[in-house]
């Protein structure tokens, strides 16, 4: 049974709102473009802190004519955080927006430039969305919406050519580990075509196999060719003409965000 103080103390934290809680990013998966009308809004707030949260969203040059509150809804909650929505449709496609908190009586204002507890004069400091613009916009290729994934790493899935092996490849079966080879590769993808197909896979999601020093492949040297421990260009390319016979598309990590300290490039 709680205590008096306890009590006391529960009833503090729950009208108090916790500021490192919120988060915010705009330019992001919190803040994109759902269709060329429409863009969502998110943020995050502590678990159970928060009871309610608005979106303010407006026209920076004409705030007065062309502004407007949205309700947002809780989308998800995890051990720590709750996750709220709201979809905006500015009518001049473009918008500044700030976030009001409720919790008990306590209000609290987001910008971004920080937080407040007394309104702050719109559009000064607040997000910013400059312009919607219909090529920003990503549209998910409709054969996608529908198909059923399977993710490789190659190095693990089979070993179709030992005669392509890293040196000091490990045994089939060993406990891996963050540095050791297997000798998986393109070949022994091809080689369980068949056993995807009867699982219903419609398409592989391979992660990258470009030429790199470790198993994984994402520090990569050189991003137009193929690991020699996975094959070549035109392995690669029989890869893919196999299983689109098969009914199976093939996705490749370009990770070109990714690069290693040893490429070339890395030195630009």
């Amino acid at each position: 049974m709680h205590t008096r103080e306890q009590a006391f103390q529960a009833a503090s934290n729950r009208t108090t709102i916790q500021r490192e809680a919120l988060h915010h990013v705009p330019h992001s998966n919190w803040a994109y473009l759902y269709d060329k009308d429409t863009f969502h809004l998110r943020v995050r707030t502590g678990k159970a802190n928060v009871d309610q949260v608005f979106a303010l969203t407006g026209d920076k040059y004409d705030w007065e004519h062309y502004h407007e509150e949205h309700r947002m809804q809780k989308i998800a909650s995890d051990q720590f955080f709750d996750y709220w929505e709201t979809a905006v449709k500015p009518e001049n496609k473009r918008f500044s927006y700030a976030f009001r908190m409720l919790a008990g009586d306590e209000t609290l204002w987001m910008t971004e430039t920080g937080f407040f507890t007394e309104p702050p004069a719109p559009p000064e400091g607040y997000y910013e969305r400059p312009y919607i613009h219909e090529a920003d916009l990503f549209k998910a290729p409709e054969w996608a919406k529908s198909a059923v994934f399977y993710q490789i790493m190659p190095d693990r899935f089979a070993n179709g050519d030992p005669g392509k092996d890293p040196v000091n490849v490990a045994a089939w079966g060993d406990t891996p580990t963050a540095e050791s080879f297997f000798g998986g590769d393109l070949q022994g993808i091809m080689d369980h075509l068949d056993y995807l197909a009867r699982l219903g896979i419609t398409a592989i999601y391979l992660t990258p196999i470009f030429e790199a020093p470790s198993n994984h492949k994402y520090d990569t040297t050189d991003y137009r060719k193929v690991d020699p421990d996975f094959g070549d260009v035109e392995l690669l390319k029989k890869l893919v003409a196999t299983a689109h016979a098969k009914g199976i598309r093939v996705v490749l990590d370009a990770v070109f965000n990714h690069i290693s300290a040893q490429s070339p490039n890395s030195k630009v």
